[in-house]
This record gives structure tokens, C-alpha cells and sequence, in this order.
């Protein structure tokens, strides 16, 4: 601790202070209803400018020397879908899909996987806001004890190669700097269900201690490939950023705040959705 500021300093103290703060647990009521007034981690990406002109945000040096510079994924929405979704949830719900049901199916399975093969005991959270730009928020699937947030993804069908998508790192900079910590571990895990017999045929008790197979709520898992990749938290790419996503909480508050203005926006967006189709 900081005694002449009284503010946590070491990564272990920031994560008893963020343990002392009252958040909405993940997928509440209150947390869903947070987040509409917030650009969240799993957004950032949206909310970028185009790469054209930009290669600063798109090719930071940090992720080049880690990642190489051939990742040119795209988005899964626009920054306009996410603004909708926020502003007129009726009218642009979120959907749920195969990979993100599988996701969070077995996120719980890999999380405690991490645990016992990292010796680490994670800490849940709900939303966290950024303790000086109050317009960012992140919900991480955990953080240790020691500081080190973790970020856990389990592909539906991507195969795990040991690099990092970009719009995952950019999510994991925004939760560091939300929690302000700078260490995460990108965590990977193919998983996939099993019939019990296939259960009793593969497991052994070594196999279920390091969490490779066992059942959990019900279901028979098999844990075939994990890879754990530590990420630092980038203060420059997030300086350089850090203008545009003022622009876009600034949009947003002005939607949210508007009423007149939301609606000619949204009935704006509605025509070129209709004229698209």
C-alpha cells in the first residue's frame, strides 16, 4: 500500500481493493442494464476507426513482436449494431449462437482447469468500471490473487495455435487498464462433450486431478488442447485509442440522453436496414 496516498500499489492489494467494491454480478439484471450506458472490453473492437490510416491501433509494436502482424480479423458486429443494442434493445437484441453457447457452457470447465495447472485461485467479478474514464467497463472471467487477470476462450471451431486474435487482445488492454493491473493470461481451451462412456473408458484419477476429463453439472467433459499465453498491458496503444473511444462514449451519451435525437437515429438506421434487404 501507498501510505502517503493510501491507494493500493502491488497487483495483490488492487485486487483486494476491486474485491471491496460492490459490482453487479455477471449476467444480472443490473449488470445487463450497466452495460448499455458503457463501452465494455468484448466492444473495443467495434468502436475502432478504420484500419486505413490507422496502422498504429490495428499493428501496435507490442502485438507484432508477440503475434507477428498477419491477423486481419474482422469485428463479429459494427460499431452502429452495438450503439442500436444499447439505445433500442427491442429493436436489436443480442442473439445468442452456437459458439457463444459453447463458450460459456464450459468457460467454468477451463477456468478451473487454469487453477489447478497455474496453482492460482481466481477471484469472480462483475462489472468493473474504469476508475478515471467512468465510460469503459469490463467483466473478466477472473483474476488470481497475485494480480494476473485471466481471459478465457474455448473456440467452437477455431483451431488453437498459440496466437491471439486481435479483437481478443484489444478486449484483454481494456480490462487491464479497467482494473488497472498489467498482466493477463490469454487462456485457450478446446473442450468438448462426452458420453459417460466415453468418460469411464478415458479417465484415470491423475487425468481428472490436472482437470483434463470429469463432469460438471451434468455434462461429461474431455479437455483435448489448452495454451496459456501471457499479454501486457500497452499504455501506448491505449493513449493513442483512448481519443476515439471518447468520441464514441460521447455519441452514446448523447443517444441515451436524447430523446428526439435517438429516435431520428434509429429510424435513420432502421431505413438503411430495410433498404439493405
Amino acid at each position: 500500500m501507498d501510505s502517503a496516498a493510501g491507494t493500493p500499489s502491488t497487483p495483490a492489494e488492487k485486487v483486494q481493493a476491486l474485491l471491496s467494491q460492490v459490482q453487479h454480478a455477471q449476467q444480472s439484471d443490473e449488470w445487463f442494464a450497466a452495460r448499455r450506458t458503457l463501452l465494455t472490453a468484448s466492444e473495443i473492437f467495434s468502436y475502432l476507426p478504420g484500419r486505413r490510416g490507422n496502422p498504429h491501433l490495428y499493428q501496435p509494436d507490442s502485438y507484432t513482436r508477440q503475434f507477428g502482424d498477419q491477423d486481419r480479423s474482422r469485428p463479429y458486429s459494427t460499431k452502429q449494431d452495438l450503439l442500436l443494442r444499447k439505445v433500442a434493445p427491442d429493436v436489436n437484441p443480442f442473439r445468442e449462437n452456437a459458439a457463444t453457447r459453447h463458450g460459456k457452457r464450459f468457460e467454468a470447465i477451463a477456468n478451473r482447469w487454469y487453477e489447478i495447472n497455474t496453482g492460482s485461485t481466481l477471484y469472480e467479478f462483475g462489472l468493473i468500471q474504469h476508475p478515471r474514464y467512468d465510460f469503459l467497463g469490463a467483466s473478466p472471467d477472473g483474476i488470481s490473487a497475485e494480480g494476473v487477470m485471466l481471459e478465457t476462450k474455448c473456440p467452437y471451431s477455431r483451431p488453437i495455435t498459440g496466437s491471439c486474435p486481435f479483437g481478443y487482445w484489444v478486449q484483454m488492454q481494456i480490462q487491464m487498464q479497467c482494473a488497472d493491473l498489467d498482466e493477463c493470461d490469454y487462456l485457450e481451451c478446446e473442450v468438448k462433450e462426452i458420453t459417460e462412456n466415453v468418460y469411464l473408458r478415458e479417465t484415470s484419477p491423475e487425468r481428472e486431478a490436472r482437470g483434463e476429463i470429469g463432469c460438471h453439472l451434468g455434462c461429461y467433459f474431455l479437455i483435448r488442447k489448452t495454451c496459456v499465453t501471457r499479454i501486457q498491458r500497452d499504455q501506448q496503444w491505449f493513449a493513442a485509442v483512448l481519443p476515439h473511444l471518447k468520441e464514441t462514449a460521447s455519441e452514446l451519451n448523447r443517444l441515451l440522453n436524447d430523446a428526439a435525437y435517438r429516435q431520428k437515429w434509429i429510424d435513420t438506421i432502421i431505413k438503411k436496414k430495410t433498404n439493405r434487404y
